[in-house]
């Protein structure tokens, strides 16, 4: 089994966010001899053949060409031939969702719930984030991976500590900071406070997880710490396994503030980290997530968090490995082989589609 101790995972929503313009793709617009790339869709007797990087008409780039008897071959192109596999380089966010709430969210427990669809095997290297947003204006994220690890000691920075990997698990990490106080780990969880993503602090858990059904849940616990002279509350996350009727702690960090609100721009990703690998080895799935619930400090039973808006993001430096729909606010993510799409906006690294 691979070391995981080096393992990065990218955030990178974040600059696909904040790199909007219109793609010039660096080309000479005097230049005589290459057009500006788009992706396209190339077809013959009204089939798909091709969807993907495209000059002059012709494959070039990166793309899938969808031959006879239904087999494809996605990698990299020039001038309409083919010249090998694509080789993922991880970390590669397949699709990126970014979605909004009708409002912020003042919560004391937000739920959501995750159907995984297919058996993902323990070997690879995928995380399903369904949460990532903002609490009192820090970023987290929260969701499951299929291999994980950490430190048994907070203070694993400043004394001699082992890295332990516990295979599939629960992972939840904020950022802005790497004060260990801010920190609680679950009953035999791990941990880390680390800079190389951004100064930030997380916590893990074992978590068998499979094919099947599971709510995870961020709940305000009101135990408080204070990091650096402000109050802090402490947020547990939880995931239920609806098959085994468990509930299972990945354990708490703490955001600033008493009342946690949670910011009505939020994301979720499918990721795959770690391991360089061919395309056509790389794990296939379909997820669905949806029944966003909440509970405010007024409330006794939880109401439905409404999604008003939500778009795809796809790297367009990447094939086109995923694909999202939303519907009646379940979004469905499909992964694994290639997609074409006919209608998509294209910006300076990625491509956007609308869900609603």
């Amino acid at each position: 089994m691979k070391n995981i101790k080096q393992i990065t995972r990218s955030i990178c929503f974040l600059f696909l966010l904040t790199t909007y313009g219109i793609s010039q793709n660096e080309i000479d617009p005097d230049n005589t001899l290459e057009e500006k790339t788009h992706f396209t869709i190339l077809e013959k007797d009204d089939k798909t053949q091709y969807f993907g990087q495209v000059y002059k008409n012709k494959r070039k780039g990166i793309g899938t060409e969808f031959l006879n008897g239904g087999q494809t071959r996605t990698g990299y192109f020039e001038n309409d031939r083919f010249l090998g596999e694509y080789i993922v380089s991880p970390p590669w966010h397949l699709v990126d969702i970014d979605y909004n709430f009708t409002n912020d969210i003042e919560f004391e427990k937000l739920s959501v719930e995750v159907h995984i669809k297919d058996k993902i095997s323990k070997d690879e290297f995928l995380y399903i984030a369904p949460f990532c947003g903002e609490i009192n204006g820090v970023l987290f994220y929260a969701g499951l991976q299929t291999q994980c690890g950490g430190y048994e000691n907070p203070m694993h920075n400043e004394e001699k500590s082992e890295y332990h990997e516990i295979g599939k698990a629960l992972i939840y990490s904020r950022w802005q900071t790497r004060d260990v106080k801010g920190l609680q780990k679950a009953p035999n969880g791990v941990c880390e406070s680390s800079g190389y993503e951004g100064d930030f602090i997380s916590v893990r858990n074992s978590f068998g997880w499979d094919n099947g059904v599971y709510t995870l849940s961020l709940i305000n616990t009101h135990e408080t710490v204070e990091l650096n002279g402000e109050l802090h509350t402490f947020v547990e996350l939880q995931a239920y396994d609806h098959h085994q009727h468990k509930t299972v702690s990945c354990g708490k960090l703490a955001f600033p503030g008493e009342r946690l609100v949670l910011d009505k721009r939020n994301f979720m990703f499918v990721e795959l980290y770690s391991a360089f690998t061919k395309i056509s080895d790389t794990p296939k799935g379909t997820i669905s997530v949806g029944n966003f619930t909440y509970q405010s400090p007024s409330q006794t039973i939880p109401s439905e968090a409404s999604i008003e808006e939500a778009v795809a993001l796809y790297q367009m430096d990447k094939p086109q490995w995923a694909r999202s729909v939303l519907d009646k606010q379940l979004f469905t993510v499909q992964f694994g082989r290639p997609y074409a799409r006919r209608n998509h906006w294209e910006y300076k690294k990625i491509y956007v589609e609308a869900l609603k």
